[in-house]
């Protein structure tokens, strides 16, 4: 697990925020349940099991910086869902979440909007 993953699952206070989501991938009917992070600079995508983050040599946690964000909305035809682009290791990677409902889906676009705000000139 990456040290910054770990330091922000240690982390138990209100710097940062926390949204269960599932994570949407094509050719997979099951829908994966996902704990985004929002800590600081950072986003961090962890496995979740009821809420909780697994945190097991086995599970993968995806840690982005904000300056890596390409960009981040909410399709209008799917209000609670939320697609995030981030550039990773010469390519682009896109990330299709559902959130809980579509208030909790803008509320992530926005604290994902306000920390790439600094980083991107095109959001």
């Amino acid at each position: 697990m990456h040290p910054l993953a770990r330091e922000a699952l240690r982390l138990d206070d209100d710097s940062h925020k926390k949204y269960t989501v599932w994570r949407k991938q094509p050719m997979r009917l099951v829908l994966s349940e996902r704990l985004l992070m929002i800590d600081g600079e950072y986003i961090h995508i962890v496995p979740a099991s009821g809420g909780k983050a697994v945190l097991d040599s086995t599970s993968k946690t995806t840690t982005v910086h904000f300056s890596n964000v390409i960009g981040c909305k909410v399709p209008r035809k799917h209000p609670t869902n939320v697609k995030l682009v981030v550039y990773k290791a010469a390519e682009t990677k896109r990330y299709d979440f559902e959130a809980r409902s579509a208030d909790e889906a803008a509320e992530i676009v926005s604290e994902l909007k306000t920390g790439i705000a600094p980083y991107n000139r095109d959001i």
